[in-house]
């Protein structure tokens, strides 16, 4: 898996969801960069749909940060600790938000997810009744 974007958007259903793929490690260093690039997208977005600005800002707007779980270690087990610290979380894992992105939103984003590789296909059925199919 390269580093790589992707945006889905259905202007009938009133969203728009920026898949973002790291294949490397994420570093703290990197996170400005990410953010940069986050809000870029939806500025060039906003200039390519060429809608109303007030219908823009009213598109629910989903980030989906997708990273290989293996080179990704520290956020695994970060994720496994809040998930066992409280029963109650362990319900809500799906919707653990890892990389410190739950800054994001409400400002940027109405729903962030952090699936690992292995997580994302099943994401995006369940989510958005998108079905990937194996590049194999």
């Amino acid at each position: 898996m390269a580093n790589s974007r992707y945006d889905i958007f259905d202007l009938e259903r009133d969203y728009i969801v920026f898949v973002e793929y790291k294949n490397g490690k994420i570093k703290s260093k990197d996170k400005p960069k990410i953010k940069q690039k986050l809000l870029d997208s939806l500025a060039l977005f906003y200039t390519i749909l060429g809608i109303d600005r007030q219908k823009f800002w009213n598109l629910k707007t989903y980030l989906i940060f997708v990273t290989n779980k293996d080179k990704n270690n520290n956020q695994v087990n970060h994720r496994q600790y809040l998930s066992s610290t409280d029963d109650f979380l362990d319900i809500l894992e799906d919707n653990i938000i890892l990389y410190g992105f739950d800054i994001y939103k409400p400002w940027y984003f109405n729903e962030i997810k952090t699936p690992f590789c292995n997580e994302f296909a099943e994401l995006m059925g369940n989510e958005f009744k998108i079905k990937l199919e194996d590049n194999k």
